[in-house]
């Protein structure tokens, strides 16, 4: 695959499914309230894609950031600070600018599961650039 067209798709697999695993993974409580079946995921599913909507220029200069800053090799532990200080600074800016749904200890583990999946990717690909893929 061109290089142009493996990095189009990276970066809408991101815009699209990295606010839809926040979303999930901060409501992942509400699952186990009884009664709550499909309207909970058609209700969560509409408000990860409003807010990959609202996000997704944020998260493109994002993707391009760390794209660039790890063209050579990758830097596991400033990607995972940026990418944690980044997911902050977006729900900080969500709930100041947008609507405050988000509590902001709440949001840690999740911030933190989304900065691990975006080092594990990152030292995926990196592993497979050194090889030659």
């Amino acid at each position: 695959m061109k290089k142009w067209r493996q990095a189009f798709f990276e970066m809408a697999a991101i815009i699209l499914c990295v606010p839809h695993l926040f979303v999930y993974l901060y409501f992942f409580h509400l699952a186990f309230i009884r009664g709550a079946g499909w309207n909970l995921m058609i209700t969560l599913s509409s408000f990860a894609l409003t807010v990959s909507r609202i996000s997704a220029p944020f998260l493109f200069l994002l993707f391009l950031g760390i794209r660039h800053m790890n063209r050579k090799r990758p830097y596991v532990g400033a990607t995972f600070l940026i990418c944690f200080a980044s997911g902050a600074a977006g729900v900080l800016a969500w709930n100041l600018l947008i609507f405050p749904v988000f509590a902001y200890g709440r949001s840690i583990v999740p911030i933190l599961l989304c900065s691990a999946g975006a080092v594990f990717h990152l030292l995926h690909h990196g592993r497979a650039r050194s090889e030659g893929d």
